[in-house]
């Protein structure tokens, strides 16, 4: 059985209050992709594969808004949420929190009120069990990347090329129903530029074990990740994640649950 939760209404709900600027201002959208139902039958009705569905947005304010952030983490919930490691997170300036569908028109009205704009959507849909990497941005130039290690001493790393992403996986919640656990780790996964004259070297990427998380979601639930700061350092792994326009803009990510097959 599929079950949908009001996709429509929150994705109206997205675009009407947080259109922002024109579109001269903004990135264009990709079209919505529907989620096929020929796509989410199983192939083996002898033992399915569950599959869930995710839409996520990514919201852009700008920087001097950042504090107005701070009403939106206070009313959504953090429970629901379980990090790797608390103090790992809060020391690189994530910040994540919990809430459900009801929630989301007072959630996009306090956006708004921050000037925020959606500047892309996109739909992922995950067997359980499958890994997929959604990329937050790509490094084009040697970037010296700092970030708090699980003792809170600073670190850092020299990327040359590649990209930073959330890799992704969905597991079953035991017991439940309709329900799934959405895990997420950040890496950093170099690359050699295809013009490069180089010989290819060995990828090592670099996964951020400290600041996975978990979030266990139904359809309709969402949350939102930014920072709980303005990360003060050009290149710090906060930074990356959260700004944009030369740190003129904020990024908060909003990932919804939007269909679960069983």
């Amino acid at each position: 059985m599929l079950r949908l939760g009001p996709t429509t209404v929150y994705t109206l709900i997205v675009l009407v209050m947080l259109a922002g600027c024109s579109g001269k201002d903004k990135k264009q959208l990709p079209a919505s992709i529907d989620i096929k139902l020929g796509d989410l039958v199983p192939v083996n009705p002898v033992s399915p594969v569950k599959i869930v569905a995710f839409d996520f947005y990514t919201i852009e304010l700008p920087s001097e808004n950042i504090d107005q952030l701070s009403d939106i983490f206070s009313m959504l919930y953090t429970k629901p949420v379980r990090l790797t490691n608390p103090d790992v997170v809060s020391a690189n300036s994530f910040e994540l929190v919990f809430g459900e569908i009801q929630m989301w028109q007072k959630t996009a009205a306090l956006l708004e009120s921050a000037d925020a704009a959606l500047t892309e959507r996109t739909r992922l849909i995950l067997d359980y069990g499958q890994i997929k990497d959604f990329i937050i941005t790509q490094i084009s130039s040697e970037t010296k990347v700092i970030y708090l290690t699980p003792d809170l001493t600073i670190e850092s790393l020299t990327a040359r090329f590649g990209r930073l992403v959330l890799r992704l996986s969905v597991s079953p919640v035991p017991g439940e129903r309709g329900v799934c656990n959405f895990n997420a780790t950040p890496v950093l996964i170099p690359t050699i530029p295809r013009n490069s004259t180089e010989e290819p070297e060995k990828i090592e990427e670099t996964v951020f074990e400290a600041l996975g998380f978990t979030v266990e979601m139904s359809p309709s639930d969402f949350f939102l990740m930014g920072p709980a700061s303005y990360p003060g350092t050009t290149n710090s792994l906060g930074s990356l994640f959260f700004t944009a326009a030369q740190g003129q803009k904020i990024r908060v990510y909003t990932v919804f649950c939007s269909g679960i097959s069983e």
